[in-house]
């Protein structure tokens, strides 16, 4: 018999043709029953704009209460839904619906919208055991799931090339996921729930007196940040002179997974410990709330390559952005945010760190000239010659440069590689010019390195006066392993109380190609405007090219890491709310 759709809305009523003697029985006791059988769906979506202030769960050493939050604009769009239906394991039918006309508003404190009393006629000979619902489906989405067993079907990966949100797409959703008893539900059964009669109209009455519900959650996580009122405290350089100030440009993520399982991985139980054994527990279970066909807590992908999605300074922008859950101890998602520090005067400073000493200009020549007369008197050891080492000659502040990590050159000294963060003293070679350490000619480029690194070592160098801070982001507070982490279906809004102190220096240059070589206008400038989150396989951002063609593109990814000596920390307190949104207040210093 083939298959015939009705399509008439999202709520779905699916129904199915009565078995011949030889087909398999279309509902448990039901086996030689004839006319039509039909299963009414009702689709629906967690959210809702209600305070649970009074949940006990969430109450107590953090002051944590949680909320409902529905989504907004694009977040609340629902283009399609696909129930993929299966019996046992096997698949048996995808069955499309095009975006609704009508919703309703939801009911109780976690029911977003649910879909109109529409549906869907299906006629088949094959009854399903379990329904997943996945909204707005991409053509390659559907490709990957369409056909594909139970089993197969709940370990798809969802790429972060779809891990954007605008009017035409929505977000993506797929079955809520949480636990029932001992059981992990992830997919929706229809035992009993099969309602029957003569005529298809029949049958839907029927079905519409035992709805299957599918609960279904945003496979992604939205954060945010607020920089609002934020307190921006000066600092007066060692000079005694300089002052300066740090001017948020904008923010990203960092340590992102780049790949998420459509339907979420759970455990049926977790033995989590706590921060502090002084710290007061929350209920056991407080993770899952099967009343509410929900959980907040997973097991995240673990990237094949052990990577994850690292940005750069000109990734960022003041949109918020989506990413994938990320449970990792050792590998948080964190927020980062660039900033320019300026004089009060509300112009860039180059800004050298060296000795204890600073050296500060709002030129870079002024800047560099001024630290490398200073570095000079501890390179006494170091010459030049010109004349195949019979006349050595000390070296002026044109033989030095700085240089750092970038895409093309990964640099060392003594064995150690420089981190991000790090510049090192070196010379400007020029041609048939030998350099020696004392008479001990430096043969190569590391030999140079070497060389001058005993005698300088690290310096901290904030070219254009580009600086970063960063903080992990607080999911559950109390318990080390819940301390940081993103999950699904969550908001994560970050207030920035205050900035104070120089942050961590990014020290690669201005890119050549930027007209006014204005480092609070990197070129490309990253667009504002840009609802989507930068691709992590691009580590360059959105807007960027993939590989640098110039080893001085200020465009490669930056590690966060705090300078050994120049510490940036982060206070936060958290509120937790629904989307399940969670608010962190921080000060960065």
């Amino acid at each position: 018999m083939k298959l015939r759709n009705y399509f008439f809305g999202a709520l779905a009523c699916l129904a199915l043709a009565s078995c011949s003697s030889d087909d398999d029985a279309i509902d448990s006791g039901q086996e030689g029953k004839d006319g039509v059988a039909c299963i009414a769906v009702k689709l629906v979506m967690p959210g809702g704009n209600i305070t649970r202030a009074e949940d006990s769960k969430w109450n107590g050493a953090n002051d944590n209460d949680t909320y409902y939050q529905a989504g907004t604009g694009a977040e609340a769009v629902v283009k399609n839904a696909y129930f993929y239906l299966f019996d046992g394991n096997t698949q048996i039918k995808a069955v499309k619906v095009d975006a609704p006309e009508t919703t309703s508003p939801g009911t109780g404190n976690t029911i977003e919208r649910f879909f109109d009393d529409n549906h869907i006629v299906i006629v088949d000979e094959k009854a399903p055991t379990h329904i997943i619902a996945v909204l707005n489906v991409s053509d390659a989405l559907h490709t990957e799931l369409d056909g594909k067993s139970l089993s197969v079907f709940k370990e798809v990966l969802q790429s972060k090339l779809l891990a954007t949100c605008d009017e035409a797409n929505g977000l993506v959703m797929s079955n809520s996921v949480y636990v029932n008893g001992t059981t992990v539900i992830q997919e929706t059964p229809v035992a009993g729930k099969i309602g029957y009669g003569e005529t298809a109209d029949a049958a839907r009455t029927d079905a519409l007196t035992k709805p299957v519900t599918i609960a279904v959650e945003r496979v992604f996580a939205r954060v945010s940040l607020s920089t609002v009122a934020a307190t921006i405290n000066q600092t007066t350089l060692k000079d005694g002179a300089t002052v300066v100030k740090p001017i948020v440009q904008g923010w990203w993520l960092d340590n992102t997974n780049k790949q998420s399982y459509l339907i979420k991985q759970l455990n049926n139980t977790y033995a989590f410990n706590l921060v502090s054994a002084s710290s007061t527990p929350l209920t056991e279970g407080w993770w899952n709330d099967a009343s509410d066909f929900r959980s907040y807590w997973a097991n995240s992908y673990v990237p094949v390559d052990g990577k994850y999605g690292h940005y750069t300074w000109s990734s960022a922008n003041t949109v918020d952005k989506y990413c994938f859950e990320n449970t990792d101890e050792n590998n948080n998602t964190q927020l980062v945010v660039a900033a320019i520090l300026q004089t009060t005067d509300d112009k860039p400073v180059h800004l050298i760190q060296w000795g204890g000493q600073d050296f500060a200009s709002t030129t870079q020549a002024n800047a560099m000239n001024a630290f490398f007369i200073e570095a000079l008197k501890n390179l006494g050891n170091i010459k030049k010659s010109t004349d195949g080492g019979t006349t050595k000659l000390a070296l002026t502040t044109s033989d030095l440069k700085l240089i750092w990590n970038n895409n093309i050159t990964t640099y060392e000294y003594n064995s150690e590689v420089l981190k991000n963060w790090q510049s090192l003293v070196t010379i400007e070679k020029v041609a048939s010019t030998k350099y020696y350490n004392g008479d001990t000619e430096l043969s190569d480029d590391q030999a140079i390195i070497n060389a001058i690194y005993s005698n300088i070592g690290i310096v901290n160098y904030y070219n254009g006066g580009q600086t970063y801070y960063f903080t992990k982001i607080e999911h559950e507070p109390l318990y080390k392993e819940t301390d940081y982490a993103i999950i699904r279906n969550h908001i994560y809004n970050i207030t920035l109380n205050s900035i104070t102190g120089l942050g961590t220096p990014v020290p690669n240059p201005a890119d050549p190609d930027d007209d006014d070589d204005d480092p609070s206008t990197p070129d490309p400038t990253p667009d504002p405007t840009d609802p989507y989150y930068p691709d992590p396989d691009d580590p360059n951002g959105p807007d960027n090219p993939d590989v640098p063609t110039d080893p001085t593109d200020p465009d490669q990814p930056i590690i966060p890491e705090k300078p050994t000596d120049n510490h940036s920390a982060i206070s936060a307190t958290v509120q937790i709310l629904k989307y399940r949104v969670v608010s962190q207040s921080v000060d960065l210093k």
